[in-house]
């Protein structure tokens, strides 16, 4: 009975050590490196891609011509100043 205790506790200290050491790998990274933030300039160009997944519920006649599927996109931003800028998105959904 006592071998059995040993092993409950054993394995509660050995998830509480694992979401420690988790946790601990999550946060200390951004703390050693100094993590900066650039601004953008007026005159920078950004590129963003994204990939991303939908579905249109299939009530009423739009539904069922359409279903779900996946997408990409990318995204091309001019900045003019630091608060305005220009963006044209192309967008592919399936």
């Amino acid at each position: 009975m006592r071998a059995e205790k040993e092993i409950e506790l054993s394995a509660k200290t050995n998830g509480l050590v694992a979401a420690l050491v988790i946790g601990l790998g999550l946060v200390l990274p951004g703390r050693c490196q100094g993590a900066r933030v650039v601004l953008p300039r007026p005159g920078d160009i950004g590129f963003a891609g994204f990939a991303q997944y939908g579905t249109l519920l299939k009530q009423g006649e739009i539904g069922d011509k359409f279903g779900s599927g996946p997408g990409f996109g990318l995204r091309i931003r001019y900045r003019m100043r630091y608060e305005r800028g220009l963006g044209l998105p192309f967008e592919r959904q399936g």
